[in-house]
């Protein structure tokens, strides 16, 4: 209920580069999602390197899955459609 209401918080800044400072009892129990891109809003180099690779050895292990549907580059627009179906997941091919 709260994703139809609630309120959308995008960071796109640089680090260092303007700053929100927001009470925790305004967030608590609140329907605030906080959603960020950029360099500030992912770790370091040398963790990333290494959740990357615990990732692909859990994909190597079998441990971790992730159904796709391939479709050629030519079908663009038909794969747009389909990966907007809840679940979906479209890789496309330049074949």
């Amino acid at each position: 209920m709260c994703e139809e209401r609630g309120t959308r918080v995008v960071s796109v800044a640089h680090r260092g580069v303007g700053s929100a400072m927001l009470a925790p009892t305004a967030l608590r129990d609140s329907c605030v999602m906080l959603m960020g891109c950029g360099p500030a809003n992912h770790p370091p180099g040398e963790e990333l390197m290494l959740t990357t690779a615990e990732i692909l050895a859990c994909i190597r292990d079998g441990d971790l899955a992730l159904e796709t549907d391939q479709m050629s580059m030519v079908d663009v627009k038909a794969a747009w459609l389909r990966a907007s179906e809840p679940g979906r997941s479209i890789v496309l091919t330049l074949d």
